[in-house]
């Protein structure tokens, strides 16, 4: 049984690390080609959203693709750049050892800075009579469909969308700006929910962490951000129909953010984003298109076959057993004829 164990382990920490090796090839590929389509900004935000994130989860999924592949179809498998035998191997196993040792801790330093974000927030409660008229202007003009809880926090320094159906906003500041202004900060917090933001970036912030070696996936995550800004920007001018509203609000929110709230809580924005989007809207900087049903799927199916496409890493042995010596077999000797007597 010990034997069996010792085995099973063993292969799990070979298989590990080529995973790990498999993942930096595909997702450097993936994330330098994500940033050289990215890097004149002259896509528009949607563009760019789906380009990062299909770049962002794509060498997880092309590196687990290619591992399946090649255990359950031989005759697809893919191209092995590295095959991780003798001292190489050996190598590769002491790192993926350290690097999930490291990931665990990055991942408890996350939960930490979960815990602040919450910290940050502080005790929810409900809101007035005006912010709920407020709300209700917004999702008659939005065409909201789902029902949107309004809470306030005294600790928050600005509006926030918490989870999949809820705004909360600052118990003071918020309601000394104009109803325009409001009513376009709150179509911006409602155009999160609408996109299904906080997944994502809840997504970018477990990658990133976990897989802390691809330094591509803070570039990653920082571009999603500002993506997911400003595709809730045009979300909210273009169904409330006020840019100055929503950019003075901007302007008035980024003077009231502290300085030492974003590294404690990736979860708001930072100050200079804030400003950067209060000059695009200004400039009237037009929505772009927004990529088709079609093309996503074409793009999923993309990112699919670069698992085949690619090289990666392999274990010895196909992921199955390592390299040891067998016993030799002993031959089978046929039995001596029985001796007869003959009289």
């Amino acid at each position: 049984m010990s034997e069996a164990w010792r085995i099973a382990a063993e292969t799990a920490l070979y298989n590990s690390a080529a995973w790990l090796l498999t993942y930096l090839i595909h997702s450097t590929v993936l994330l330098g080609v994500a940033a050289l389509l990215t890097r004149n900004e002259r896509l528009s935000p949607a563009w760019e959203s789906l380009i990062w994130r299909s770049a962002l989860v794509g060498g997880v999924i092309s590196a687990t693709g290619q591992m399946v592949l090649a255990e359950l179809v031989t005759e697809l498998q893919p191209l092995a750049a590295v095959t991780l035998t003798g001292g190489l191997g050996r190598t590769a196993v002491i790192l993926a050892g350290v690097l999930s040792i490291a990931a665990l801790i990055a991942m408890l330093r996350l939960r930490t800075a979960w815990s602040e974000h919450q910290k940050v927030i502080g005790a929810r409660r409900p809101v007035g009579e005006w912010a709920r008229r407020d709300l209700a202007v917004v999702r008659r003009s939005t065409r909201y469909p789902s029902a949107v809880a309004l809470t306030e926090s005294p600790t928050l320094p600005s509006p926030i969308a918490i989870g999949f159906g809820e705004i909360c906003i600052p118990a003071s500041g918020f309601e000394e700006l104009s109803p325009a202004e409001r009513r376009s900060v709150l179509a911006h917090e409602l155009a999160h929910l609408a996109h299904r933001d906080q997944r994502w970036l809840i997504l970018s912030q477990v990658i990133e962490r976990a897989l802390f070696f691809q330094p591509l996936n803070k570039l990653a995550r920082r571009r999603l951000r500002e993506c997911a800004e400003y595709l809730a920007d045009d979300y909210a001018v273009g169904h409330m129909g006020n840019g100055v509203a929503l950019a003075g609000a901007l302007t008035r929110l980024a003077g009231r953010m502290p300085t030492a709230l974003w590294p404690r809580s990736p979860a708001f924005a930072e100050p200079s984003l804030l400003l950067r989007r209060g000059r695009r809207i200004l400039s009237g900087t037009p929505a772009g298109a927004r990529p088709s049903a079609q093309i996503r799927l074409l793009i999923a199916g993309a990112v699919l076959a670069f698992a085949l496409l690619i090289p990666g890493a392999q274990p010895p042995c196909n992921c199955r057993f390592l390299d040891r010596p067998q016993p030799e077999s002993v031959p089978i000797l046929a039995p001596a004829p029985e001796a007869t007597v003959s009289e």
